[in-house]
């Protein structure tokens, strides 16, 4: 029963670390479902051997009983720690936030005031998110890289007014631009959802 209380635990264990810790590079609806199944699963498994170790314990006098106790404890914490860390990063604050409908999948690109940006690449039930820095001059971006994923044309970027044609007003989007300044052809074209900017 010792063997299998332990398994268990390790196994749902390790397997809600995995999928906590990859939260922040990717999300998708088969994960949250599984998160969720695995946190349920394991309070019953806490429940199931807090009740084990104190029958334990009053019968050995030992504080080693609550070994399988601590180790639960122990994934917990660690378990907790990955998804503050993870949810400290998307909560910096933001300067720029920027977003491409593509009908079944869109991208954005949310800038932090602290020169970081994060890349959301999402599709109908899943988001693949990718880190990196920024500067920024004016209404000037350059981003650390050209292309990620599949999308290309990132390295300088360039905010400007374009007329909205579902609506009388015009609305500031973000365009990609070679070193000459000249507009990319064929180029994603971000509309401004967030702007911090003094």
């Amino acid at each position: 029963m010792k063997a299998i209380r332990f398994i268990s635990i390790l196994i749902v264990g390790l397997l809600l670390i995995n999928i906590t810790y990859n939260s922040q590079f990717e999300v998708s609806l088969a994960d949250g479902l599984s998160w969720f199944v695995l946190i349920f699963i394991g309070i019953c498994l806490l429940i199931w051997t807090l009740v084990t170790d104190i029958k334990r314990y009053r019968f050995e006098k030992k504080v080693s009983s609550f070994g399988f106790t601590v180790l639960c404890l122990l994934i917990i914490a660690i378990v907790s720690l990955l998804e503050v860390k993870i949810q400290r990063v998307f909560n910096q604050t933001t300067l720029l936030k920027v977003f491409y409908d593509g009908d079944f999948n869109g991208v954005g690109i949310d800038f932090k005031k602290n020169g970081t940006y994060i890349f959301d690449n999402s599709s109908i039930g899943s988001s693949n998110y990718t880190y990196g820095t920024y500067q920024i001059s004016g209404d000037s971006i350059t981003l650390d890289r050209n292309k990620i994923g599949n999308v290309s044309g990132l390295k300088h970027l360039v905010i400007k007014p374009k007329s909205n044609p579902d609506s009388s007003k015009t609305d500031m989007y973000l365009f990609s631009i070679n070193e000459k300044g000249d507009m990319l052809a064929h180029s994603l074209v971000f509309r401004i959802t967030v702007d911090n900017r003094e």
